[in-house]
């Protein structure tokens, strides 16, 4: 059987970045697990670990994503990010 182009770009694309899902894939129900890309599912991947996250996957995202872009997604009026989440990213990155 042969893969779909569009799948084999994906499959190219995070294995050239080096990028490893599985710490993250539970928190990611809603994405389809074989075409995950960090810059085109961002802000369902960045929503959900600082929502429903464990210590492991916050650290899997600060390795990923640069502050500016947790910040932005975060900051959005419709981010779906709780107020308890946005308080923990907000203590996070403060430089106290």
């Amino acid at each position: 059987p042969t893969i779909p182009t569009e799948k084999l770009i994906h499959l190219c694309y995070n294995k050239t970045m080096n990028v490893d899902f599985a710490p993250i894939k539970k928190y990611l129900w809603s994405l389809d697990k074989n075409t995950l890309d960090l810059k085109k599912d961002a802000k369902p991947i960045i929503t959900n670990i600082l929502n429903f996250g464990d210590v492991q996957a916050l650290s899997w995202l600060l390795r990923h994503y640069d502050k500016k872009t947790i910040s932005s997604v975060a900051s959005s009026r419709r981010s779906g990010i709780s107020a308890k989440s946005k308080n923990f990213l907000y203590l996070i990155s403060s430089d106290n």
